[in-house]
């Protein structure tokens, strides 16, 4: 342990750990944010496009079940967007465990008074507020990746429906 007055090389060590417990993970979370990028480009330029034509999706002479078809699709279009703008907030915090680190230096350098305190601690202080971090991770991260999964789901759903509904419509 180090000096209680000095906890710099404590700290240096913890970003080191941080960096490398995230780095095997950042591959995953960036293709998730490009996923969920992708995801909203996509489900808005279908909105808009059937938006705009949507006069004559719903013409006068159309059934009830294709408008409220529609209105389905639409609403799953919407919670898509919503979903996976969700999913880009939470997954914003997920790389910043360093950061977190940094946040918790008051708790870090008493954890470290603490730790030198007893001769012989049951658990490491430290380690305990480092942990504590990285479970703000885990949480922001498993939160991210639920939200991109149901907003996917909203998708493929509005997409099937039109399609089925276009290819109906094509048929008869």
């Amino acid at each position: 342990m180090t000096p209680s007055g000095n906890i710099t090389p404590l700290l240096d060590h913890l970003q080191d750990v941080a960096k490398k417990t995230t780095d095997p993970l950042m591959f995953q979370w960036e293709a998730r944010k490009d996923l969920a990028k992708t995801l909203i480009s996509v489900a808005s330029a279908t909105l808009v496009f059937t938006i705009t034509f949507s006069s004559s999706l719903t013409a006068k002479g159309t059934s009830s079940f294709w408008r409220y078809s529609i209105l389905v699709c639409w609403l799953a279009f919407v919670c898509s967007l919503v979903l996976a703008l969700a999913s880009l907030w939470c997954s914003m915090g997920v790389a910043n465990l360093q950061a977190l680190v940094l946040a918790r230096t008051d708790k870090l350098r008493q954890a470290a008074k603490e730790a030198l305190s007893k001769s012989q601690p049951d658990s490491d202080p430290v380690y305990s507020v480092f942990n504590e971090a990285f479970q703000e991770i885990v949480r922001d991260d498993r939160r991210s990746r639920r939200l991109l999964y149901v907003s996917m789901t909203c998708f493929g759903v509005a997409l099937v429906i039109f399609t089925a509904l276009g290819v109906r419509q094509l048929i008869f």
